[in-house]
Protein backbone atom coordinates (compact mmCIF):
# COMPACT_ATOMS: atom_id res chain seq x y z
CA UNK A 1 0.00 0.00 0.00
CA UNK A 2 1.41 3.55 -1.28
CA UNK A 3 1.14 6.17 1.62
CA UNK A 4 1.34 9.63 0.76
CA UNK A 5 4.52 11.83 1.31
CA UNK A 6 4.71 15.59 1.11
CA UNK A 7 3.86 17.89 -1.57
CA UNK A 8 6.59 19.13 -3.22
CA UNK A 9 6.85 22.25 -6.06
CA UNK A 10 8.12 21.42 -9.56
CA UNK A 11 10.57 23.83 -10.39
CA UNK A 12 10.93 23.13 -14.31
CA UNK A 13 8.27 23.02 -16.52
CA UNK A 14 8.41 21.91 -20.08
CA UNK A 15 5.74 23.42 -23.15
CA UNK A 16 6.02 23.67 -26.93
CA UNK A 17 4.66 26.38 -28.85
CA UNK A 18 4.24 27.83 -32.17
CA UNK A 19 3.35 30.88 -33.05
CA UNK A 20 -0.45 29.79 -33.02
CA UNK A 21 0.03 29.14 -29.99
CA UNK A 22 1.25 32.54 -28.57
CA UNK A 23 -1.91 33.12 -26.50
CA UNK A 24 -2.20 30.37 -24.81
CA UNK A 25 1.92 30.08 -24.09
CA UNK A 26 1.26 33.73 -22.39
CA UNK A 27 -1.82 32.70 -20.25
CA UNK A 28 0.41 29.66 -19.02
CA UNK A 29 3.28 31.59 -18.24
CA UNK A 30 1.16 34.24 -16.27
CA UNK A 31 -0.30 31.99 -14.51
CA UNK A 32 2.92 30.13 -13.38
CA UNK A 33 3.97 33.57 -12.57
CA UNK A 34 0.73 34.71 -10.60
CA UNK A 35 0.69 31.52 -8.00
CA UNK A 36 4.72 31.04 -7.57
CA UNK A 37 6.40 32.90 -5.49
CA UNK A 38 9.46 31.43 -7.43
CA UNK A 39 8.06 31.13 -10.93
CA UNK A 40 10.21 27.38 -12.41
CA UNK A 41 12.45 27.57 -14.82
CA UNK A 42 10.86 26.80 -19.12
CA UNK A 43 11.72 24.15 -21.40
CA UNK A 44 10.34 25.58 -24.27
CA UNK A 45 10.44 23.75 -27.94
CA UNK A 46 9.19 27.41 -30.03
CA UNK A 47 9.40 28.82 -33.15
CA UNK A 48 11.08 32.22 -34.55
CA UNK A 49 7.30 33.93 -33.86
CA UNK A 50 7.47 32.82 -30.70
CA UNK A 51 11.07 33.38 -29.53
CA UNK A 52 10.83 36.51 -30.94
CA UNK A 53 7.57 37.44 -28.66
CA UNK A 54 9.19 36.22 -25.44
CA UNK A 55 10.58 39.55 -24.37
CA UNK A 56 7.14 41.02 -24.60
CA UNK A 57 5.31 38.30 -22.03
CA UNK A 58 7.96 39.42 -19.30
CA UNK A 59 7.99 35.88 -17.49
CA UNK A 60 10.09 36.64 -14.36
CA UNK A 61 11.44 32.75 -14.39
CA UNK A 62 14.04 31.45 -16.63
CA UNK A 63 13.15 30.15 -19.93
CA UNK A 64 15.33 27.89 -22.20
CA UNK A 65 14.37 27.76 -26.33
CA UNK A 66 14.76 25.56 -28.71
CA UNK A 67 13.67 26.88 -31.47
CA UNK A 68 15.10 23.84 -34.39
CA UNK A 69 12.45 21.12 -33.03
CA UNK A 70 9.64 23.29 -34.12
CA UNK A 71 11.01 25.01 -37.04
CA UNK A 72 9.00 22.70 -39.29
CA UNK A 73 6.04 23.13 -37.67
CA UNK A 74 5.76 27.22 -38.29
CA UNK A 75 2.52 28.91 -39.21
CA UNK A 76 0.46 25.49 -39.53
CA UNK A 77 -2.55 24.56 -37.25
CA UNK A 78 -3.84 21.05 -36.83
CA UNK A 79 -5.66 20.72 -39.17
CA UNK A 80 -3.29 21.88 -41.25
CA UNK A 81 -0.67 18.99 -39.72
CA UNK A 82 -3.05 16.00 -40.15
CA UNK A 83 -2.62 16.89 -43.62
CA UNK A 84 0.29 16.26 -44.57
CA UNK A 85 2.51 13.44 -44.20
CA UNK A 86 5.07 13.30 -41.26
CA UNK A 87 8.72 12.12 -41.46
CA UNK A 88 8.30 9.62 -38.86
CA UNK A 89 4.89 9.11 -38.62
CA UNK A 90 1.72 8.51 -40.70
CA UNK A 91 0.80 12.85 -40.56
CA UNK A 92 2.79 15.74 -39.76
CA UNK A 93 0.33 16.09 -36.72
CA UNK A 94 1.87 13.25 -35.22
CA UNK A 95 5.11 14.09 -35.92
CA UNK A 96 4.16 17.15 -33.63
CA UNK A 97 2.91 15.30 -30.95
CA UNK A 98 5.91 12.98 -30.88
CA UNK A 99 8.67 16.26 -30.37
CA UNK A 100 6.51 16.09 -26.68
CA UNK A 101 9.21 12.96 -25.86
CA UNK A 102 12.21 14.69 -27.58
CA UNK A 103 11.41 18.25 -25.35
CA UNK A 104 11.47 15.99 -22.56
CA UNK A 105 14.33 13.67 -23.06
CA UNK A 106 16.40 17.41 -24.13
CA UNK A 107 14.72 19.13 -20.64
CA UNK A 108 15.81 15.63 -18.11
CA UNK A 109 19.02 15.84 -20.11
CA UNK A 110 20.07 19.90 -19.39
CA UNK A 111 18.46 19.65 -15.94
CA UNK A 112 20.99 15.98 -15.36
CA UNK A 113 23.58 17.92 -16.02
CA UNK A 114 23.02 20.69 -13.69
CA UNK A 115 22.05 18.44 -10.94
CA UNK A 116 25.14 16.33 -11.25
CA UNK A 117 27.25 19.84 -11.40
CA UNK A 118 25.72 20.30 -7.97
CA UNK A 119 26.05 17.07 -6.34
CA UNK A 120 22.16 16.60 -5.81
CA UNK A 121 21.06 12.95 -6.88
CA UNK A 122 18.33 12.74 -9.59
CA UNK A 123 16.19 10.82 -7.08
CA UNK A 124 16.07 13.65 -4.93
CA UNK A 125 12.44 15.37 -4.18
CA UNK A 126 14.05 18.32 -5.96
CA UNK A 127 14.39 16.69 -9.23
CA UNK A 128 11.94 16.49 -12.23
CA UNK A 129 9.89 18.12 -15.18
CA UNK A 130 6.83 18.91 -15.70
CA UNK A 131 4.81 18.76 -19.20
CA UNK A 132 2.39 20.66 -19.58
CA UNK A 133 0.71 21.51 -22.73
CA UNK A 134 0.68 25.49 -23.67
CA UNK A 135 -2.94 25.75 -23.04
CA UNK A 136 -2.79 25.13 -19.59
CA UNK A 137 -3.97 27.70 -17.33
CA UNK A 138 -3.32 27.57 -13.89
CA UNK A 139 -5.28 28.74 -11.16
CA UNK A 140 -2.84 27.61 -7.95
CA UNK A 141 0.03 27.02 -6.67
CA UNK A 142 2.04 24.43 -8.85
CA UNK A 143 1.75 21.30 -5.90
CA UNK A 144 2.54 17.63 -6.53
CA UNK A 145 2.16 14.69 -4.08
CA UNK A 146 4.54 12.10 -3.97
CA UNK A 147 3.26 8.90 -3.45
CA UNK A 148 5.97 6.29 -2.12
CA UNK A 149 5.41 2.45 -1.73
Amino acid sequence: MASQSAAYTPTVIATLATGGALADLRNLLFSLALFNAKPPKVYLYCDADIERALPSLKYPGKVITNTAAMARYSGLNRQQMEKLPGERFPSLWFDFMAEKISLLKWAFAEEGEREAEQGVMMTDASYGVLFCDADICFFAPLQIGRAHV
